[in-house]
């Protein structure tokens, strides 16, 4: 028999276990509603001024992710926010991604380690950059050859001036990589308002006391893409193509892909996984849109490839060697589910060179530059070619961080399961 006071000890326990679930998911919904109503207040301030049409959203128990295209012109910038739940952030990054790539498959693969949540973790909200001509669905459109460094800058602050209304005392950092880092040089040179960090990783810039030949190679770049555009081509497709490399080199690894080996004095056609491979570890020596004006292979500026590995040569083709030394090719298997257009305007790479060759053609204002740098080059990409931390410590007297990062290529800095000990540390002061 129950008797009265444990009856009422009962009705107690059980009102404390409502009471205290009733809490429980009370702080749960208050933790996702923080994030979400973030997220919402900054696409409100987005819609306000263009439409806004929302690609997707993620979300888990620690963090969402929403993505949505912003239409203040015809062609539109993609946008990814990503938050952590229950917390606002302390600093904002922008992760800008290089021209003919997308934040997803730059900076958000593989999704469950990526150099975007290294910076969640770390407090940050993450705002990604995608830019216009992911979108394009014109391969060759003559408004292109406006989209030069001017116009992606632009861009960016489109996206910066928008987030800033709504956290407008929250400072923020901006990484990039290649022709996006770039991109950032020439915005941090612009405008500095609470930006506090820009991280550049493999930026290839050349001293004309020691590498003289590729300044010249520089000018010679930009003068064939300028006879390019004259002659009416505007886009480089390289990334889309090498997209298509990418899932014939992973689904059809053994199969013909017509690609002979006569120039490595060898007889036979590449497999596709060769092929990728080949091209990955030795992205140098492959010719580009500029060669047949140039004579210059395409990659004339890295060291040796975009990926670290090793390559043996047989007789026959399918008895090849090859792997790569840091990045699982399973990983590269996920970056064409994410991918646009693959199209980065000429115009964008011209200027870039007429940096790189410092003819005057596009300048970017170094004494601006005031904002902290810190510069990532790999070992087998952009290597020691680091001329632009000269320019920025001449021209405002401050210190750039350089970092080399042995062993390492350019994909590997993003995407090797080593990146967050090796590399991503050295992005956060």
């Amino acid at each position: 028999m129950t008797t009265q006071p444990a009856r009422q000890k009962t009705r107690f326990t059980k009102r404390l276990a409502i009471i205290l679930s009733s809490a429980i998911m009370f702080l749960v919904l208050a933790k996702d509603a923080c994030a979400c109503d973030l997220t919402d207040k900054i696409i409100h301030q987005f819609r306000k001024n263009a439409p806004v049409e929302t690609v997707s959203t993620t979300t888990n128990s620690e963090w969402t992710l929403t993505e949505f295209l912003y239409y203040d012109q015809t062609i539109p910038l993609t946008v990814d926010i990503l938050l952590n739940k229950g917390k606002k952030p302390k600093k904002l990054v922008y992760l800008v991604a290089p021209s003919g790539m997308t934040f997803q498959n730059t900076f958000f693969t593989p999704q469950d380690q990526n150099i975007a949540h290294f910076y969640r973790k770390a407090g940050y909200g993450v705002i990604g950059i995608t830019f216009r001509e992911n979108a394009l669905t014109d391969g060759n459109a003559p408004f292109l050859k406006n989209w030069g460094l001017q116009k992606h800058r632009k861009d960016i602050r489109q996206v910066v001036k928008n987030v800033r209304k709504v956290l407008t005392k929250v400072p923020y950092d901006m990484l990039g990589q290649a022709s996006s880092a770039v991109c950032i040089l020439d915005y941090a040179a612009t405008f500095s308002d609470q930006l506090d960090t820009i991280v550049l990783l493999d930026t290839d810039s050349f001293d004309p006391a020691v590498q003289p030949e590729k300044v010249v190679y520089a000018g010679m770049t930009y003068d064939a893409l300028v006879q390019i555009m004259n002659d009416g081509l505007y886009a480089d497709t390289f990334f889309g193509t090498f997209m298509n490399l990418i899932l014939a080199g992973v689904y059809y690894p053994d199969a013909d892909s017509g690609q002979s080996r006569e120039m490595l004095g060898l007889s036979g056609n590449f497999t596709y996984a060769g092929l990728l491979h080949f091209s990955l570890i030795y992205t140098t020596y492959l010719p580009g849109l500029h060669t047949p004006i140039t004579g210059l292979p395409g990659e004339w500026v890295m060291m040796q490839g975009v990926a670290a590995g090793y390559y043996n040569f047989a007789p026959d083709p399918l008895d090849d060697d090859f792997g790569l030394n840091l990045t699982p090719l399973n990983i590269l298997a996920q970056i064409p589910a994410t991918a646009g257009s693959g199209i980065t305007p000429i115009a964008l790479n011209r200027d870039i060179y007429a940096v790189q060759a410092l003819n005057g053609a596009y300048t970017i204002d170094w004494t601006g530059i005031t904002e902290n740098v810190i510069m990532i080059n790999a070992e087998f990409s952009s290597g020691y070619q680091n001329y632009y931390q000269t320019l920025i410590e001449n021209a405002t007297g401050n210190t750039a961080d350089f970092h080399f990062i042995p062993g390492y290529a350019y994909v590997d800095l993003l995407y090797a399961p080593t990146a967050e000990e090796d590399v991503w540390q050295y992005c956060i002061e």
